[in-house]
């Protein structure tokens, strides 16, 4: 049976130690409760409860089925995510699925997995493994399964980022559009905003005040000085209730049109990246530009700009060289 007591190096708050035997693993397991003493006793009534119904066999001790935790998980996908991360999963865990003829995933099911998808990029074959094994660990957490097995990741080529030159951005912007495509395209240029962040489902008039705007959501919201330019565009479509009304289809299709008429071939996300680059290639720093683009890190900007970045060290030795020969008294 289960046991409860306090913990006796607990300082600024109250903290209980539970211990039981783990009815699927067999070992002892000991869980700290930071939480007041009536909630610690409610955790523990409620695994006595269990413990109970195990050795009693009205309920199984062998953990959850794994069809079921795809089901609960796939419904908490389904509520939780949007709905791309809902179909990509979906399809990763089908597609794993079909190799395991068991409820428990094994190490040795990921490199059967991997075997039979050689055919595949490794880029694609790690995203379906990263599905599968956010799967698990969110099992785990819920205390479904015990344990998650290790998921070795194929070795991914490195992809070279692709920087609009300042002649194609030029070119972009000089095409014969409509008026609406345009103001699109300068728009997402003057914020660096990612595709979504500026459409209706993430982006409103409450997001909008005098000099910035306000972009994503989470840990990745963050605020964008807004130019005279920007917000004159924004001006434009006050009579609207959202700034931008439109789905993310509608938008790939306009830029889609814009390549075409332009010879350069772009995304959405291009744009975003071009914003960046015109600030390197402007004498920004590195650190302002990851704050502009509202990176989680520093090093993602450094990936993406990292060739822009090697005409600033060439510019930085010979910084260092004057400054040398400034401190010199007789300068070489």
């Amino acid at each position: 049976m289960p046991s409860l007591k306090p913990y006796p190096k607990a300082k600024n708050q109250p903290c209980f130690v539970l211990r039981y035997t783990d009815p699927i693993s067999g070992k002892d397991t000991k869980k700290y409760l930071h939480l007041p003493k009536k909630d610690a006793i409610r955790i523990f009534e409620l695994k006595k409860a269990e413990l109970i119904e195990i050795k009693y066999g009205l309920r199984s001790s062998r953990g959850m089925p794994l069809k079921e935790i795809i089901q609960r998980y796939l419904l908490f996908q389904k509520n939780n995510r949007n709905y791309n991360t809902y179909i990509r999963t979906h399809g990763a865990i089908k597609n794993f699925i079909s190799i395991v003829p068991n409820n428990k995933i094994k190490s040795y099911h990921i490199e059967e997995f991997k075997r039979a998808n050689s055919h595949r990029s490794p880029i694609g074959v790690n995203s379906d493994l990263r599905c599968i094994r956010a799967m698990l660990n969110w099992a785990k957490r819920m205390e479904y399964i015990n344990s998650v097995p290790y998921f070795p990741m194929n070795p991914e080529p490195r992809i070279q980022p692709r920087i609009l030159s300042n002649d194609e951005i030029k070119q972009i912007l000089n095409c014969e559009i409509d008026q609406e495509t345009s103001k699109l395209i300068e728009l997402y240029l003057l914020t660096g905003a990612r595709a979504r962040e500026l459409l209706k489902e993430q982006f409103t008039w409450k997001d909008c005040h005098k000099d910035f705007i306000t972009l994503g959501s989470g840990n990745k919201q963050h605020k964008v000085q807004l130019s005279a330019k920007a917000s004159n565009i924004l001006q434009s479509w006050k009579h609207r209730d959202y700034p931008i009304p439109y789905t993310y289809t509608y938008i790939k299709n306009h830029i889609n049109r814009a390549s075409k008429k332009s010879g350069i071939k772009f995304t959405c996300h291009d744009l975003r990246r071009a914003a960046g680059a015109i600030l390197l290639r402007n004498g920004s720093s590195i650190y302002e530009v990851s704050k502009f683009l509202g990176h989680s890190s520093i090093r993602v900007t450094e990936v993406w700009y990292v060739d822009l970045l090697k005409d600033d060290y060439i510019n930085l030795s010979k910084l260092l060289e004057s400054g040398l020969d400034r401190l010199r008294i007789n300068p070489q």
